[in-house]
C-alpha cells in the first residue's frame, strides 16, 4: 500500500511538470522540480532535444514572477547537450514563477521553453488548454550564436552624443573598452560580447553640447532586472494568466492588492532598482570658455568632443579615424572628411590648417565642430594645392566662409595646465550579467 501512494504521487507530480512545461522544439526543461519551499533554490536543467545544437551555444534562462517581472536570468554556453544551474531564490516567499529558456540566432531569441515553478505551496494537477500550446517548430536554425548581446536605451535632448564603454568584472578588471554603435537615435546594442561572470559596464560620455541641457540624460537596460519582460512572448504570458487564475481560485493562494487579487508574496528583500548615475554638468562649456577665443568659433550650431576626458583617446588611433567615430555625421569620401556633401575646414589652435594627419590624438584637448561656415573672419586663407596625404581634406575648391562648405572642424592643443576630469562623475555604471558555466552533473 505504502508503495501504491508512492507510486501515485510521484506519477501526480510527473504529470504536473509535464502539463505545465511548453516548448516549441529543440530546448525542453527536464528534472526540474514544479514544487519548491520559500528560500530554496530553483534548480533547472535544460536539453537540447533535436541533439544538433552545437557546444557552446548560448542559452539564456530567464526567471520571471505572476506579473512578468525579471526577476533573474542566466548565460550558459551548451555542454554535452544540456544546461544545468540555479536561481537564489530572496524575492519570493510564496507564488507561481516562471522559467523561459532560449538560444539566439544572430541576435534574435528563438525556439523558447517554459515550465512554471511554484513556491511555497502545491496546488492540484493542470491541463494546459490546447490554445495555449505553442506550434513546434521543426524549421531548422542556421547558426546559434556564442556570444551574446546586450541593448540599451538612450534619453537626451540631443541625437549624436559620443559615448565608449568599459565592461569591468568582479575584482575591478578592464575586460572591454570600445565605442557603441547606435541602431538609431534612442537605442544602440553592444554585440559580440564574451564575458564570463558578473560585473559592471561603465558609459563614458562626450556631450554635443553644453551639458547644461543633460539633466534628464539617461542610459538605460531595455531589461534590467525588475523590469516587465513578457516583450513579444505572448505564450509565456497567457501561461502565467491560465495558471493565475486557476490559484485565484483556491483562496490560500490570494491576496487583495489595491483591489485586485495578487497571488505572489515577495519577501522584504524585494527587486533591486536600477540606479543610474547623471552626467556631471557644465565641464564641456569649461573647455570652451578656455580655449575658444576667437568669438567667431562660438557657435551655438556646433558640437565639443573633450578629448582630454576620454579613456578610448589613445596613441592607438589616428586623429582621422577619432574624429570619424566621435562625429557619425561626418564621412570619407574619396579621401576627403565630409559632411552634408560638403567641404570641411579644419583649423589648429584656430590657425587654417589642410593636413591633420601629424597631429597626435595625445596632444589634443577637445575637438570643436561647427555645423556650416564661419563668417566674419578678417583672413581669407590662400588657395591650396590638391593633397591626398591621410587625414587631408584633400582638395579645396571653395574660399573659407562660401557655401561650399558645410562644416568647420577647431583642433585645439592641450595647454598642459588644463585638469583632467573626475572620471567618476561622468560616468553612468550599470551591472551586467555575464555568462556562467554549466552546473550539470
Amino acid at each position: 500500500m505504502k508503495k501504491l501512494v508512492l507510486l501515485l504521487a510521484y506519477s501526480v507530480s510527473t504529470m504536473l511538470a509535464f502539463t505545465q512545461s511548453l516548448d516549441e522544439g529543440y530546448l525542453q526543461f527536464k528534472n526540474t522540480a514544479s514544487f519548491i519551499s520559500t528560500r530554496d533554490s530553483v534548480l533547472f536543467s535544460v536539453v537540447d532535444l533535436s541533439s544538433k545544437i552545437p557546444d557552446g551555444s548560448i542559452i539564456r534562462v530567464d526567471w520571471l514572477d505572476e506579473n512578468g517581472r525579471l526577476l533573474d536570468y542566466k548565460l550558459i554556453p551548451l555542454t554535452a547537450g544540456k544546461v544545468c544551474s540555479a536561481f537564489a531564490n530572496e524575492q519570493i516567499s510564496r507564488g507561481p514563477t516562471l522559467l523561459r529558456a532560449y538560444f539566439y540566432e544572430n541576435g534574435r531569441p528563438m525556439h523558447t521553453a517554459r515550465t512554471i515553478i511554484y513556491i511555497g505551496g502545491k496546488i492540484n494537477a493542470l491541463t494546459i488548454p490546447e490554445n495555449l500550446q505553442p506550434t513546434i517548430i521543426n524549421a531548422p536554425f542556421k547558426k546559434v550564436d556564442k556570444t551574446f548581446s546586450v541593448a540599451y536605451f538612450i534619453r537626451e535632448k540631443y541625437r549624436s552624443t559620443s559615448i565608449q564603454y568599459q565592461l569591468v568584472n568582479k575584482d575591478g578588471e578592464l575586460e572591454i573598452i570600445d565605442g557603441i554603435d547606435r541602431i538609431n537615435d534612442s537605442l544602440f546594442r553592444i554585440k559580440d560580447i564574451d564575458f564570463t561572470g558578473r560585473g559592471s559596464i561603465r558609459f563614458f560620455v562626450n556631450a554635443e553640447s553644453e551639458l547644461r541641457d543633460y539633466d534628464n540624460f539617461k542610459i538605460e537596460s531595455i531589461e534590467p532586472i525588475g523590469s516587465i519582460a513578457w516583450g513579444s512572448d505572448d505564450i509565456s504570458k497567457k501561461l502565467m494568466s491560465f495558471v493565475k487564475e486557476q490559484l485565484i481560485k483556491e483562496s490560500t493562494w490570494t491576496k487583495k492588492v489595491n483591489g485586485e487579487a495578487q497571488v505572489t508574496q515577495y519577501t522584504k528583500n524585494g527587486l533591486p532598482e536600477v540606479i543610474v548615475e547623471s552626467v556631471r554638468k557644465g565641464r564641456i562649456q569649461e573647455l570652451r570658455d578656455r580655449y575658444i577665443q576667437n568669438g567667431m568659433f562660438r557657435n551655438s550650431n556646433s558640437t565639443t568632443v573633450s578629448v582630454i576626458d576620454d579613456p578610448t583617446a589613445t596613441v592607438n588611433i589616428s586623429l582621422r579615424d577619432y574624429i570619424l567615430m566621435k562625429f557619425p555625421f561626418i564621412r570619407w569620401v574619396d579621401e576627403e572628411m565630409r559632411y552634408r556633401n560638403g567641404n570641411i575646414e579644419f583649423y589648429l589652435d584656430e590657425t587654417t590648417i589642410d593636413d591633420i594627419s601629424n597631429i597626435s590624438i595625445r596632444d589634443v584637448a577637445i575637438i570643436h565642430f561647427i555645423k556650416g561656415s564661419v563668417k566674419g573672419l578678417n583672413t581669407i586663407p590662400p588657395p591650396l594645392p590638391i593633397t591626398k596625404s591621410p587625414g587631408s581634406t584633400g582638395k579645396r575648391t571653395n574660399k573659407f566662409g562660401e557655401s561650399g562648405n558645410t562644416g568647420v572642424i577647431v583642433i585645439y592643443t592641450n595647454k598642459g595646465d588644463t585638469k583632467e576630469l573626475d572620471l567618476k562623475r561622468k560616468v553612468v555604471t550599470l551591472p551586467i550579467i555575464g555568462m556562467e558555466a554549466s552546473r550539470c552533473n
